[in-house]
């Protein structure tokens, strides 16, 4: 990166990871760099500590495979969400039964996006119908969206936890563990509990 001036580097947060246990003697200087994060959620120590040790702040969006990118902006909430889907594309959270969600921020949702760079179908109509009566393609993530329309993701729907009736997201978990100085990675599943349905391990 310093060799070559990297100043735009799309990446994994675990990536970034790897590169924040690079010594360095000094913050690299790069103009208006552009370093995007996307793939699963970036880890605030791992963002912090990117911005402090070489100056560089890491900004987080959302793409997949049916939906490009859909949310990308500098937020001054960074880097707790991926901001504000672009223009021309909706977002909405909704409960397993497919009932929309508060978008207050805090409630999880399963993540549904629609818009005219959202895919429609799968090649020869692969899956059936993949879009819901309003034309929303449910990406198999769990968010939440804030009053403001940001959007932060928290787990991948195969991944959060039910516990209690309660949605548990183990990227929350991880990326707690991981804050801690002796922790190099972490890893959360869910295992049967007796009472619970599922407890975090």
């Amino acid at each position: 990166i310093r060799e070559h001036t990297v100043d735009v580097l799309p990446g994994t947060p675990s990536m970034y990871a790897e590169l924040s246990k690079l010594p360095t003697a000094k913050k690299l200087e790069l103009k208006d760099p552009k370093y995007l994060a996307a793939g699963s959620r970036l880890d605030q120590s791992v963002a912090d500590g990117f911005l402090a040790e070489y100056g560089i702040r890491i900004l987080s969006c959302y793409h997949s495979t049916e939906a490009a990118t859909i949310a990308l902006e500098d937020t001054g909430k960074y880097p707790t969400t991926v901001g504000k889907p672009i223009d021309g594309v909706d977002l909405k959270i909704t409960d397993d039964e497919g009932r929309r969600a508060p978008e207050d921020g805090r409630t999880f949702g399963r993540l549904k996006v629609r818009g005219p760079i959202v895919a429609g179908a799968y090649f020869k109509g692969a899956g059936g119908e993949i879009l819901d009566e309003e034309g929303f393609f449910d990406t198999g993530d769990v968010a939440t969206i804030d009053p403001d329309g940001f959007m932060q993701i928290t787990d991948r729907a195969k991944d959060v936890i039910k516990s209690g009736g309660e949605w548990i997201s183990s990227v929350e978990i991880e990326n707690l563990a991981m804050s801690h100085p002796k922790a190099l990675i972490a890893a959360v599943i869910g295992v049967a509990h007796p009472k619970w349905d599922e407890r975090p391990l």
